[in-house]
């Protein structure tokens, strides 16, 4: 149907708009002409995501994947929402059914990498985001997720090393020079933790992580603990 077609494609251009009540509105119209339009169905679980109707969300990935079993981005979209609910096992098996689909998929790996970190399987969240990494080595999230996790186990210079790899691909990340600056502090190296986290406020003035960190460098330079 034309009319679907002209939702579905009005919908999408609000999205990229950040207008998403009325690309909710488009998609809904889009789905009423057209009842088994997988895309219109994964479009509006996007937009609903970001009104923060995260329940009316997933029932729409439902439905694309319903519609369509190898929708791989609705698979994708699915399990990284049900990690952001806190619903990890759950979305390690969404991510499963992925790579059922296509065994190549990074992004399954990277996101089904954080589940399991949220898991505390370290051991499994580092295969997959190894597997991340080596599959999109320009990605500065790779890099910095793949950090946090060797933060996690103690292994800070290995950490280190994929928070300077994500801060040369993207400079521009506050998180990324607070937890370089977190890995130096804990094996005291203050000097080199103070210049990350001069870094990081440069870029998030008002974050409170990085103050209290700052501050904690600053005092035990002060008492001479290096």
């Amino acid at each position: 149907d034309g009319n679907a077609v002209a939702y579905y494609n009005r919908g999408l251009v609000n999205i990229r708009l950040k207008k998403y009540v009325a690309a909710d509105e488009d998609l809904r119209r889009a789905i009423l002409l057209n009842a088994e339009d997988s895309k219109s169905y994964h479009h509006r679980a996007v937009a609903r995501q970001y009104l923060g109707e995260n329940q009316k969300a997933l029932e729409d990935y439902d439905a694309a994947i319903e519609y369509n079993t190898t929708y791989e981005a609705a698979y994708v979209n699915r399990g990284y929402l049900l990690y952001k609910m806190g619903r990890y096992e759950e979305a390690v098996s969404a991510f499963d059914q992925v790579l059922e689909i296509n065994p190549e998929s990074i992004d399954a790996f990277g996101r089904r990498g954080l589940s399991y970190m949220a898991m505390g399987n370290s051991e499994k969240a580092v295969e997959d985001m190894n597997r991340w990494v080596k599959g999109n080595p320009n990605s500065s999230e790779a890099f910095f997720q793949r950090g946090k996790i060797f933060f996690q186990v103690g292994a800070y210079r290995t950490s280190v090393e994929d928070f300077q790899q994500a801060i040369k691909l993207n400079g521009n990340v506050s998180d990324y020079y607070l937890y370089l600056g977190n890995a130096y502090l804990d094996f005291n190296d203050y000097e080199l933790a103070l210049r990350s986290y001069d870094k990081a406020l440069e870029l998030a003035p008002d974050d409170p992580r990085i103050l209290q960190n700052l501050a904690r460098v600053e005092t035990a330079i002060m008492q001479g603990e290096f």
